[in-house]
């Protein structure tokens, strides 16, 4: 069965990786190809909603979670939205293997910036 992931879900999903409120879409897109790598290694079939018109929708869609910040390059998580509202409001709507392939991706990146601080 095929996935989508919407744009809302894969800013979230990068946001809690990375423990951030901005992120650019060129950062977002680099992100999206360790997710969709992740993905495949675990067969989980699934089609990425990734474009600036996606980015619009989201924004359009959840003006109380997100802004287009820097001309549409880079999507900024309101200032009284934490992480925890972003697990509970998307996280939280993800199947089991799909936060498995998060946790995985976020857990891969954790290990590269622990090597790097050595």
């Amino acid at each position: 069965m095929m996935n989508f992931i919407k744009f809302e879900y894969l800013v979230a999903c990068a946001m809690y990786t990375y423990g951030t409120q901005c992120i650019t879409m060129l950062d977002l897109n680099e992100y999206r190809i360790k997710l969709e790598a992740e993905f495949k290694k675990r067969n989980i079939e699934a089609m990425f909603l990734f474009s600036s018109k996606y980015a619009y929708e989201c924004v359009h869609d959840n003006p109380d979670v997100f802004e287009l910040i820097c001309d549409g390059t880079a999507v900024r998580r309101n200032d009284e939205v934490s992480i925890d509202d972003l697990i509970s409001k998307y996280l939280s709507y993800m199947s089991n293997d799909d936060l498995l392939a998060v946790t995985a991706v976020k857990n891969a990146l954790d290990e590269k910036v622990i090597e790097v601080k050595k």
